[in-house]
């Protein structure tokens, strides 16, 4: 019987051996030969699980151009890659630039980046943030209030809460994404978090972010299990952008009893869904102690 029990633990150790390795793979290659964003999000995965020296390795410190809004990646990881605090005001001015330029087209993009790099604002472009935060029928409204959250304004969350019964779907999918980043704990937030979660339609593009911001900050406990039960589902059957958020967010929450459905989506065509799966199943073992 003990050996029987030993055996079977071997097996389970060396299953969880190889699957690792596949995640691993799966991040590695798509940093190594994916370009764009899809390179930033491996590499970003990398960098959270552990993996500096061979992401850095990677990115030089110098300016490159790259394709669109990537290039804000690009800088994201010069960034976090950079050790010099001269270095690294440099790539924040580079993206600051663009969320400043008024004609730009990446000025949501680049908001987002400096909220990811706790960027604080001041001087002109603290105005342009609290402008911004102030137009809430415009997509931007919910990352400028994020910034101004990071800054320590405590209206913020309240405000991005109110903001999750928008009529633009946009919005309400912005919000969620930015109250689960600055991990609100503002309870009215995740009252009308909560509440939106339980009213939101499957077919709408901000279901997947609400629902999964709404179960990430644990905005109900009696709803917790019904959100659950959806969010797989998207992971089985959803688009490749809403799986790889519900990875992303979820990353930190999935348990061993999920890990069935996250290994059925380690093969997937859309390499940003290959990531999220095995970025998460990564944090899963590394949390289970393996």
């Amino acid at each position: 019987m003990t050996i029987n029990v030993e055996s079977k633990l071997r097996v389970a150790a060396n299953r969880c051996r190889e699957t690792h390795e596949k995640c691993m793979l799966i991040l590695t290659d798509a940093f190594l030969r994916e370009r764009g964003w899809i390179k930033v999000h491996a590499a970003e995965a990398l960098l959270d699980l552990g993996e500096r020296t061979a992401v850095c390795n990677e990115f030089p410190t110098k300016k490159e151009s790259w394709e669109g809004s990537s290039q804000l990646g690009l800088w994201r990881l010069n960034y976090a890659c950079s050790e010099d605090q001269v270095e690294k005001q440099f790539w924040m001015a580079c993206i600051e630039q663009y969320y400043t330029n008024e004609n730009g087209p990446f000025r949501l993009n680049a908001l987002e980046s400096l909220c990811k790099l706790s960027f604080a604002a001041g001087g002109q472009t603290l105005q342009m943030i609290s402008r911004d935060a102030s137009e809430s029928s415009q997509a931007i409204a919910p990352f400028a209030l994020w910034a101004l959250h990071l800054g320590g304004n405590r209206r913020s969350a309240s405000l991005l809460g109110e903001m999750i019964s928008s009529h633009d779907p946009a919005i309400r999918m912005l919000s969620a994404f930015a109250l689960r980043w600055i991990r609100s704990d503002e309870q009215s937030a995740l009252k009308a978090l909560a509440e939106r979660a339980d009213l939101e339609s499957p077919n709408s593009p901000a279901y997947p972010f609400i629902l999964s911001s709404a179960l990430s900050l644990n905005a109900s406990a009696v709803s917790a299990e019904n959100w659950k039960r959806e969010l797989l589902l998207i992971l089985t059957e959803g688009e490749g952008p809403a799986r790889y958020e519900v990875c992303q967010a979820l990353k930190n929450g999935f348990t061993k009893d999920d890990l069935h459905t996250l290994e059925s989506i380690l093969d997937h065509s859309e390499t940003d869904v290959r990531i999220g799966a095995a970025t998460a199943i990564c944090h899963l073992f590394e949390r289970s102690g393996f």
